[in-house]
């Protein structure tokens, strides 16, 4: 945890990687919380839910629809946003959960894609992809 000034929380996590990079020989490895969550997890993290109760909200059989859709799925295994599903609950179902900021998961998102890329020797690779799709 930090405590950083800046114009947006973009602003201020860039501020802080690039005080990390100052450092030779240290860089970051991750931003906050991990964002990827089951609906397991989810209901830990919320604490007024249940798993079957997300699953439910999941698969569209109770409340408005339009869940959040998995990052990932795999075999019988998908992976959530937390921003996103706590976000969804707070403003479609009006649970009385902290705001997650999305600014976070793009960030360590991104700062985790580099840990890997960097361990492969691919960071100009994933720059110039980056460049490219953004």
């Amino acid at each position: 945890m930090c405590d950083r000034e800046a114009d947006s929380m973009l602003d201020a996590i860039a501020s802080v990687i690039a005080q990390i990079k100052t450092i030779p020989g240290l860089w970051p490895i991750a931003v906050g919380e991990d964002d990827g969550v089951t609906l397991g997890d989810a209901a830990r993290r919320h604490g007024g839910r249940t798993q079957a109760s997300l699953r439910q909200l999941a698969a569209g059989q109770r409340g408005p629809g339009g869940f959040p859709a998995p990052l990932i799925e795999a075999d019988n295994i998908r992976l959530y946003s937390w921003a996103e599903i706590s976000e969804w609950l707070r403003t479609r179902m009006g649970d009385d959960i902290p705001p997650e900021s999305p600014d976070v998961a793009l960030a360590d998102a991104l700062v985790r894609l580099n840990c890997r890329a960097r361990a492969a020797h691919r960071e100009d690779g994933l720059r110039h992809l980056f460049e490219v799709i953004a």
